[in-house]
Order: structure tokens, then sequence, then C-alpha cells
């Protein structure tokens, strides 16, 4: 499942406001979990090969700001 990280999140949640809220809910109930021992996956994800094996790279709709 996509790891919903501090950095990450706060960069996802900064593409947010361009988007639908049905997009956003579809997203977030997707591609998010709940660490049942935080400690333990965050020390996972430090792993080359693990990131590589469970991250979820998602493109976002392109939309020009004005």
């Amino acid at each position: 499942m996509f790891e919903f990280r501090c950095a990450t999140g706060s960069h996802f949640l900064s593409q947010v406001k361009y988007l639908s809220v049905v997009l956003v809910q579809e997203l977030v109930h997707s591609h998010t979990s709940m660490a049942t021992d935080y400690s333990k996956e965050l020390d996972e994800w430090t792993s080359t090969d693990y990131y590589d094996e469970h991250v979820h790279k998602i493109q976002l709709p392109y939309a020009q700001v004005r």
C-alpha cells in the first residue's frame, strides 16, 4: 500500500486543491493505509528494495494554475 508519510503527504496535499473531491476520496481510499507498527514500517521503507516493491507513483491530472 501507499505509505502516507509527512514529506509525501505534504506534497500530495498541496496538489489536492486542484482535484475534485471524488478523485481525492478515491486516492485516499485506494492508496493509503495505517501503520500498525510505525517504527518497524518506517525502518522497512529505508531499504531501496522495499521501496521499489511497495511504492505507488500516481500521476495527478495536469491543471495549469493561473
